[in-house]
């Protein structure tokens, strides 16, 4: 028989398709052996036969070109779960953010960011943008247990690496659980052409931290100088007389009542060391130095205390007001030296500037020679006890 007088059909039965003769009355299909035509049967004829499955057709049964959708599909499904991954995430991090913010009551009563018409609109979008990271960095920088670990959190890290290592090996690492501090208060620190971050925190065993953050390779990281108060060497076993004769020191300052001529006489300070978590108690301090009010670091330390008389701090009194009333924040170098009876002096060698963080501006404009000469002598002051930490 010609192909003419051939044709294709398909099987009700089992749905596959097969080739037969035209014309003919009765046909089988070669697939399941039964009449392909299901037409005119009643259900009930339907039902007496045993179900057969729908044929899926393989992969080679397939029109070539024909692509199937499944992959796509499961493609379709990992973006969106990636997507709903990442929105989770996000909206985690907001809320641990702002459960910083929140100490309980203890704040200043507003949220982790700025309220509308707190700061200026640019400030408000840079705290948006920096304290999450400034956040995330302090908390593992708190969590590391070694320098080495904390060491990649802070500004400079390849620098401050050996500093940090020799520091720690002097002073104890001091232990904050991270997840026992609240963020106070945070703002946008104008210092110079640099925008920096200031935050204090609060410890549940009620310390208070002071931590300065500063934006470098895309991370807000700790200037870590300014957090630990860093020294060449512990204060209180300076001032006894143990390490080298001279070093670098971030100390508080006390003026004391001047004597004699209280225009042109040397200014009277007494240096103390600061107390990590306890700004309003100062630790162990000097014996009396004497600064000539003239020179370029008497000129430096008067602007300081006038600015501290005004309730004010280096740059623009931007920094923590925390410390003790009538004492000022300075990064100085010091001598130590002893005399023929053993007795010690101390010399400030250099006044670096008027605050502790890792920038070398003083923080204040000095007053010219005129003004230092007419300065108001200093009040008179409670003493402040010496102690150990």
């Amino acid at each position: 028989m010609s192909k003419e007088n051939r044709g294709w059909f398909h099987c009700g039965r089992c749905g596959r398709m097969f080739e037969a003769a035209l014309g003919m009355e009765a046909r089988a299909c070669p697939h399941c052996g039964k009449d392909p035509s299901i037409f005119g049967e009643s259900l009930a004829q339907l039902q007496q036969h045993p179900s057969i499955p729908a044929h899926r057709p393989t992969p080679a049964e397939e029109a070539p070109g024909r692509k199937r959708s499944f992959r796509k599909h499961r493609r379709n499904v990992l973006v969106v779960k990636l997507l709903a991954g990442w929105v989770i995430v996000m909206a985690l991090l907001v809320l641990g953010v702002r459960q910083l913010g929140d100490d309980g009551g203890a704040t200043d009563g507003v949220s982790t960011f700025a309220a509308p018409g707190a700061y200026a609109e640019a400030e408000t979008l840079l705290l948006q943008k920096a304290l999450p990271s400034c956040v995330r960095n302090f908390q593992a920088f708190l969590a590391a247990g070694t320098p080495e670990a904390r060491n990649q959190y802070v500004r400079d890290p390849i620098a401050t690496a050996g500093k940090m290592a020799r520091f720690y090996a002097m002073n104890p690492m001091p232990s904050v659980n991270p997840a026992e501090i609240r963020l106070l208060s945070r703002k946008v620190l104008k210092l110079g052409t640099t925008d920096a971050i200031g935050t204090t925190w609060s410890v549940t065993d009620g310390r208070k931290l002071d931590a300065v953050f500063v934006e470098e390779e895309g991370e807000w990281r700790l200037d870590w100088y300014h957090f630990v108060r860093y020294g060449d060497y512990p204060w209180p076993l300076f001032v006894s007389g143990s390490g080298g004769d001279s070093g670098e020191f971030r100390l508080l300052a006390r003026q004391r009542t001047s004597t004699g001529d209280t225009h042109s006489g040397p200014l009277s300070l007494t240096l103390y060391a600061p107390r990590f978590g306890l700004p309003g108690e100062p630790g162990v301090g000097s014996p009396e130095i004497e600064v000539s009010r003239t020179s370029s670091e008497g000129l430096l330390l008067m602007a300081a205390f006038q600015e501290a008389a005004k309730g004010e701090k280096a740059f623009d009194g931007q920094l923590s007001k925390d410390d003790p009333d009538e004492m000022i924040r300075v990064r100085v170098k010091v001598r130590r030296n002893v005399d023929d009876r053993g007795n010690r002096h101390f010399t400030v060698e250099k006044v670096i500037a008027c605050h502790w963080l890792s920038w070398d501006e003083a923080g204040v404009v000095p007053l010219t020679p005129e003004e230092a000469l007419q300065a108001k002598p200093a009040a008179k002051q409670a003493q402040v006890p010496e102690r150990a930490d």
